[in-house]
């Protein structure tokens, strides 16, 4: 890791296919609220292990008093958004209300994936500016927390790239083996991304000189449904994003019926193009 990026060195070696990595192509951020089950104490640290990092700390949060302290910790979080008209805007652009509008770009927030109906796109926007208020964000995040079996932060030693690449990949461990766990996550960033209220987080949690990155509720529900359940195709990093789309619609959806080039009405319209008129006169 340097001013110009991160450096990944390869070597060759021999494949290992191990309970982590069979889990990425299943690996996803579920939205909906969990079932308020809690987790048992093999299972916490097991997740525990998986995350661990001599650069990162994780805190987890698992009683009902912690984390209503955190649902009020992302109340203020989500206020200071929802005050920012940049960042409404920048989340509004960000949704795909529609399925195939999630298909053709394959990025973005599907409504679907956070329990919310799915609506034509021109529908969604219209609504969004009417039912995206504080007190729907609040009463939402609060009832997620609620349900939740736990959240845990992840925390960088210290203020620097290094730590910051540290704790995404702590939390790609955490995720990978909660998901071959059955066990379901979302971020709930808020906190984090205020930076006065990232102050008043790391205080709570008594964090010391290290900075809080990444805020992650975890919990047991059924599997959300994502739009066409898919990441995208390496091609489309490489400049081929048209073809990616034009694959993926045509396993959505079935190809349209063609009418045979060699019908009447072709041969016949062939006729009139050849004479040079719109219709052709037969004479006595």
């Amino acid at each position: 890791m340097d001013e110009r990026g991160v450096h990944v060195a390869l070597r060759p070696g021999a494949a290992e296919r191990t309970v982590l990595f069979e889990a990425i192509v299943d690996r996803q951020c579920t939205r909906s609220p969990y079932d308020g089950r809690a987790l048992t104490r093999e299972e916490l640290e097991r997740l525990d292990a998986a995350s661990a990092s001599p650069r990162v700390r994780a805190i987890w949060l698992t009683t009902p008093q912690r984390l209503e302290g955190l649902a009020e910790l992302v109340g203020r979080g989500v206020q200071a958004q929802m005050a920012d008209a940049a960042f409404v805007l920048e989340l509004k652009q960000w949704i795909r209300f529609d399925y195939a509008d999630a298909v053709a770009s394959r990025d973005g927030l599907f409504s679907g994936a956070s329990g919310n109906p799915t609506l034509p796109a021109w529908l969604g926007r219209a609504l969004f500016d009417r039912f995206f208020t504080v007190e729907s964000e609040l009463k939402k995040y609060a009832g997620q927390l609620r349900s939740s079996a736990g959240a845990v932060v992840f925390l960088g030693e210290r203020e620097d790239a290094d730590h910051w690449v540290e704790v995404g990949r702590a939390y790609q461990r955490f995720a990978l083996q909660a998901t071959a766990m059955d066990i379901r996550n979302a971020f709930v960033n808020q906190p984090v991304e205020v930076p006065a209220v990232r102050s008043e987080l790391a205080q709570w949690l008594g964090a010391g000189s290290a900075r809080p990155d990444l805020v992650v509720r975890f919990g047991r529900t059924t599997l959300v449904a994502t739009a066409g359940g898919s990441r995208r195709d390496l091609g489309v990093d490489l400049g081929t994003r048209r073809a990616a789309r034009r694959r993926h619609r045509d396993r959505v959806r079935p190809p349209r019926r063609r009418v045979p080039t060699d019908c009447g009405h072709h041969r016949a319209r062939r006729r009139r193009e050849r004479v040079g008129t719109s219709r052709a006169v037969r004479l006595p």
